[in-house]
């Protein structure tokens, strides 16, 4: 994946002499509650020391997975909040979060905006806020959600370099 090419350049080349082995796990297309099962064989035991992370799916498969990594490994863990997708039309106010959101109330927004925070304070990990940065990056550049993806989620070459 060019995405991972390119954090794989970056990193060395901020940390030339670091001993970085790197390697991209991502299954395409499987959400949280099937990687929390394909994790037992191909994440944990690889005792990573840092996992760069994401995933859709159900908030208590991402949590297991989050907190198995704690219990299993003492890798730092860096998540991410989704990118914009040509579903998320109504984004450009997420800036705020409504009093009294819950998770049955635009779930999405829910997650990326209390869930994934609230889990990153209860397990000391970083999260970067990818869905803000491309908000501001489509507001400073004057483009569009579709100007970043390939297809209704997935990124083009220009998405991945945001990335």
């Amino acid at each position: 994946r060019a995405w991972t090419a390119r954090v794989a350049r970056d990193l060395r080349a901020r940390f030339p002499f670091a001993d970085l082995h790197i390697e991209n796990r991502a299954i395409p297309g499987y959400t949280s509650n099937v990687l929390v099962r394909t994790a037992e064989a191909d994440l944990y035991p690889a005792y990573p020391d840092l996992v760069i992370f994401h995933a859709y799916g159900p908030p208590a498969e991402y949590e297991a997975l989050i907190r198995r990594l704690r219990e299993r490994t003492t890798a730092d863990i860096l998540h991410a909040t989704d990118h914009l997708s040509t579903k998320d039309a109504d984004a450009a106010d997420e800036d705020r979060v409504p009093p009294g959101l819950t998770a049955g109330q635009k779930a999405q927004r829910w997650q990326n905006q209390v869930f994934y925070p609230d889990l990153s304070r209860r397990y000391g990990t970083e999260l970067a806020d990818v869905r803000g940065l491309w908000r501001q990056y489509l507001r400073d550049h004057k483009l569009r959600v579709e100007d970043l993806l390939a297809d209704v989620v997935h990124q083009n070459e220009h998405g991945d370099y945001l990335m």
